[in-house]
């Protein structure tokens, strides 16, 4: 039995084992390209500023309240999800930029 455990471990099989994803999100315009978007519990959003102008990052939801902090042209700020619910992100420089993010 360990043989085969090992053989399919080393063949990149696995049995029930989810995978973190990796979700990208652009702010161009004053905007978030997208304005709401489903993840998985433990999946990391990172999003990446392409305005000319700094940005911010603010998270809340769940029990949780997060502040990513400022966010220059070309950085990127990432958050893992860790617990279900629904999460609100918003820009605090730039308050009308707002998405949801759905946790499953």
């Amino acid at each position: 039995m360990k043989i085969w455990t090992w053989a399919l471990l080393a063949a990149g099989l696995s049995f029930g084992v989810a995978v973190a994803a990796e979700r990208s999100i652009v702010q161009k315009d004053l905007t978030f390209a997208q304005s709401s978007i489903t993840v998985t519990v433990g999946d990391k959003v990172m999003w990446g500023n392409a305005d000319n102008v700094t940005h911010n990052i603010h998270i809340k939801g769940s029990g949780e309240t997060v502040d990513l902090g400022l966010q220059k042209y070309g950085e990127v700020l990432s958050h893992v999800f860790e617990k279900p619910g629904t999460y609100q992100i918003l820009c605090s420089v730039h308050p009308r930029m707002r998405m949801t993010v759905i946790v499953q």
